[in-house]
């Protein structure tokens, strides 16, 4: 074997041995607003509620859903860096109407966030179109909450594993994303309700959204591919001396 060749195949093996592990790092961002929309469309953008569920009689009930927003301006992923994992964490606030165990779903919101944030007026039909949003998008996660964890102050922690929870995050970051929530165990006729106090949060935020990125070296095939190119530049000119 010519030095050229000796010289490619060292490479490769230092190259190989020597690749840096990959390397994670955690984001959190704190909830840039936050609220809830009723059935009519309703969304009082001074109310900061984030309620979620359903008021109720016996001859009507009424659907209310619940979102978060957050702004991702300050994030942006490097050439080899990837979403690998995200959770939401939201504020009880001690008030819990419903059974024993509620369903939480948390949801992708397709309408555009600063719609969202706005606010409408109840029978708009851009509130309704809102509504109707917060439940039909792309399943991130959900939870089963209980009564028995829902007390002042105790974070509940939903991992956002839906199939496209990343890739919604990192579409998104450089920008506005939002989140939305509804309860999935809702009954006729029935008060359940999960956030009934939750207003008036002042500074502190109401939902942080966790993000772990994985930075990712670059892949030993790459190295391989050049150090195999020095080799075939060696026989190229040991040929050409020739």
């Amino acid at each position: 074997m010519n030095d050229s060749r000796l010289l490619g195949a060292a490479l490769a093996c230092v190259l190989i041995f020597n690749l840096p592990p990959s390397t994670a790092a955690t984001l959190s961002v704190s909830a840039l607003d936050w609220g809830s929309y009723f059935a009519s469309g309703l969304h009082n953008p001074t109310n900061d509620s984030y309620l979620v569920g359903q008021s109720a009689d016996s001859t009507s009930s009424i659907e209310i859903r619940n979102w978060f927003a957050f702004d991702l301006n300050g994030i942006s992923l490097g050439a080899n860096e990837a979403i690998s994992s995200a959770s939401l964490r939201i504020i009880t606030d001690g008030n819990y109407v419903g059974d024993a165990i509620e369903q939480y779903v948390l949801t992708s919101v397709e309408s555009d966030v600063n719609d969202v944030i706005g606010g409408q007026s109840a029978g708009s039909n851009a509130g309704v179109n809102i509504f109707n949003d917060l439940a039909n998008g792309n399943l991130y996660g959900s939870q089963d909450i209980s009564q028995s964890i829902f007390t002042n102050n105790v974070t509940i922690s939903i991992n956002l594993t839906g199939v496209n929870a990343l890739s919604d995050i990192t579409s998104a970051t450089g920008g506005l994303f939002a989140i939305g929530g509804f309860l999935n165990s809702l009954a006729p006729g029935y008060n359940q309700q999960l956030f009934s106090a939750s207003g008036g949060l002042g500074a502190q935020s109401a939902a942080v959204l966790t993000i772990q990125t994985t930075t990712v070296p670059i892949p030993a095939a790459v190295w391989l591919f050049g150090s195999g190119l020095l080799g075939f530049i060696g026989i190229a000119r040991q040929k050409k001396a020739a």
